[in-house]
């Protein structure tokens, strides 16, 4: 883009801006700040003028603080389809090294979790991102493999939440 040259405002409808101001509002229960803070600069540059925001509301009870640093860090993980090694605590209090390949972040009322391809299983695994003692990137990455490995992670939840 050229210097000065600038982008039109975009035009939501009512209906449309509510569902931004929603979705992104949703961002204050994950307990990750980075995207809390993204969140709030996108609404800021919303024309919500229109909305009549005491008719929308969204809790923000839900995760507690997460360590800003380990959910930056998957979260480029994720983006830069980066291999890590993490140190997880399962249910049992055991603990275990894992290579994985980071895929997704849900985050739940009160915990996020993160789906990745376990080296160890060979198989899709789900790990809750607060049992996650330490997480460091390898060099390693698996470029261009994430969005085949998402799609595979659908349809295998897909086909457990059936098999329930």
């Amino acid at each position: 883009m050229l210097e000065g040259y600038d982008l039109p405002p975009l035009n939501f409808g009512s209906d449309e801006v509510e569902a931004i101001v929603g979705g992104l509002s949703l961002f204050s229960r994950t307990g990750d700040k980075g995207l809390q803070v993204a969140a709030q600069k996108v609404l800021s540059k919303i024309d919500t003028q229109r909305l009549a925001t005491d008719a929308l509301s969204v809790s923000n009870w839900g995760i507690e603080d997460a360590s800003n640093a380990l959910s930056t860090r998957l979260r480029e993980s994720i983006r830069n389809e980066q291999k890590i090694s993490i140190r997880y605590t399962g249910l049992d209090a055991s603990t275990t090294q894992r290579t994985v390949l980071p895929l997704s972040i849900t985050y739940y009322i009160k915990v996020a979790v993160l789906e990745a391809w376990c080296k160890l299983r060979e198989d899709f695994r789900h790990f809750r991102v607060d049992r996650i003692e330490q997480c460091d990137p390898l060099s390693a990455n698996f470029s261009g493999g994430g969005q085949r490995l998402r799609k595979e992670l659908l349809e295998a939840d897909d086909q457990n939440s059936k098999e329930m």
